[in-house]
């Protein structure tokens, strides 16, 4: 009877499971992200803010967390200004990376893919027609310096979503993650080519490995013909 339930509710396109971590359902971010924090206060890193979805999550899941939020955009990070900017919330209009500089940021049509990186025109790329709006020079710091610069000691979250770009800005925060001080990492993982010298899925991978961080679970599974394409991957010390 329990075989024929599960059959027929899968082939409604659903599906049910056993935990197989105590209290982590290693699928629903909203869920599981509380009990790895175990704080209701955090303090999270959003670098790469773009228009505001994860401050949308995050204060959803943390209505009391601290928010940072890096946005090397402009036009983008002034109304993120707008919108969300509280006593808890503050906006920075620049980017992160390995190490502290000017760099040229690619803003595209589709404002979800701007990148430090130029897309490829591989045919596989599904964003390979996006055109370049403009190109600006825009100041990037590292993880590590602004944390010195603003006596931050220890990050609970840190997100990142930079298109290729995010073993840079892991880089960047090298001392923080020695020291294990950070608790979360998420962060975008690429199984398909989409930019120009992006890094590989293994490489950040392993990078991240090398200093004690293994991937706990895969959020936000996105699969093009099948084949995994990108996720947002969770990361936990080791």
């Amino acid at each position: 009877m329990k075989k024929f339930l599960l059959r027929y509710i899968r082939r409604c396109g659903y599906d049910l499971h056993a935990l197989p971590l105590q209290s982590l359902s290693l699928r629903d971010l909203h869920y599981d992200l509380p009990q790895l924090v175990g704080k209701a206060d955090p303090l999270i890193f959003d670098i790469g803010a773009n228009k505001g979805q994860t401050i949308e999550k995050m204060t959803a899941i943390f209505p009391k967390c601290r928010l940072r939020a890096f946005e090397p955009d402009i036009e983008l990070a002034s109304k993120l200004e707008a919108n969300y900017a509280t006593p808890l919330i503050k906006i920075e209009p620049f980017a992160l990376g390995a190490k502290v500089c000017q760099n040229q940021f690619f803003r595209y049509e589709n404002n979800e893919l701007n990148s430090f990186l130029e897309l490829t025109p591989d045919q596989g790329n599904p964003f390979a027609a996006v055109q370049v709006k403009s190109q600006s020079t825009v100041k990037v710091d590292t993880v590590d310096d602004y944390c010195r610069a603003n006596g931050i000691q220890a990050v609970d979250v840190l997100k990142i979503d930079t298109q290729g770009f995010d073993l840079e800005v892991l880089k960047g925060a090298e001392a923080l993650l020695t020291a294990r001080a950070i608790t979360v990492v998420l962060v975008e993982v690429n199984f398909m080519t989409l930019y120009k010298s992006q890094c590989t899925a293994g490489q950040l991978i392993d990078w991240l490995g090398s200093l004690g961080y293994a991937p706990l679970a895969f959020y936000e599974q996105v699969r093009l013909k099948h084949a995994l394409s990108w996720v947002n991957a969770c990361f936990v010390r080791s």
